[in-house]
């Protein structure tokens, strides 16, 4: 018998993980372009389907509106608190006010948001839909694209509502509830949202927001054909163990990660 060295063993695992990696990549890509040409597609909103859309859109972002902006409410407060007095203390206070737009509203909040909506919203959206290894066309107009405009959409609204309710808070710690410094205030959020940093903050949302919906529907089902046909429905998969929804959360947080460092460049080199 021919031993084969330690070091080719290896190799070969790596070479066939890579393989893996890489048939799974390519199985994802391909659900992902498909479930955007349903999105694109008129009749994925015709009457019959227009209920279940508008139920998830409003289950996926209303119930989490109140406790996200409360939430996030209290944390800026602590962090503009600390920004005030650390930069008064120095003697930066100039800067204070850039500083927090900046860095509340432009670079932590979106990345909050993305991480809660997955948490509350999409991530059980994806466990609603496990059983659907390979949808059919109604099934995915009916069961996951509603599911993934509404992650998409909670994710854009939040960040939207959050960041007004971010920039309210800074001016009113900075100049409490008095208007003399509205005028200074608005010229200074126009200066930082110039139009190099508004096109990739905006990139950025969306791409946080493709990234929380698609993930978690990609983790189910990176495979199988889909026919145009109703079928009965499948039988469900036995629910899955830790190990795998903490892959699938690493997998988002990953993603997220690095749509953050991007933009970080993008912003400021």
């Amino acid at each position: 018998m021919i031993s084969i060295p330690a070091w080719q063993r290896s190799l070969d695992a790596r070479a066939g993980a890579l393989l893996a990696w890489l048939q799974r990549a390519r199985q994802a890509i391909f659900f992902s372009a498909l479930v955007l040409v349903v999105a694109l597609s008129p009749s994925s909103y015709s009457r019959s389907y227009r209920p279940h859309l508008a139920r998830h859109l409003v289950l996926g972002t209303l119930p989490n509106i109140g406790w996200f902006v409360l939430i996030g409410a209290v944390v800026c407060a602590v962090l503009i608190r600390i920004v005030l007095a650390s930069t008064l203390s120095y003697g930066l206070s100039q800067y204070a006010l850039e500083l927090m737009v900046r860095l509340l509203v432009v670079e932590m909040m979106p990345l909050a948001v993305a991480i809660y909506v997955a948490l509350r919203c999409t991530l059980p959206f994806g466990e609603q839909v496990a059983h659907l290894r390979d949808p059919t066309l109604h099934q995915l107009r009916r069961e996951i694209l509603p599911r993934v405009l509404a992650g998409m959409f909670a994710v854009v609204a939040l960040i939207a509502i959050s960041g007004v309710a971010t920039l309210l808070l800074i001016y009113l710690a900075s100049h409490n509830v008095s208007a003399a410094g509205l005028a200074s205030y608005t010229r200074l959020i126009g200066q930082v949202f110039d139009p190099s940093v508004t096109l990739i903050f905006s990139l950025k949302a969306l791409s946080l927001a493709a990234v929380v919906a698609l993930v978690p529907m990609l983790s189910n089902r990176v495979s199988g054909r889909v026919s145009g046909r109703v079928t009965a429905a499948e039988p469900r998969r036995p629910a899955r163990n830790s190990s795998e929804e903490l892959q699938e959360m690493a997998q988002m947080f990953a993603l997220v990660l690095v749509i953050e460092i991007v933009s970080l460049v993008a912003t400021y080199y």
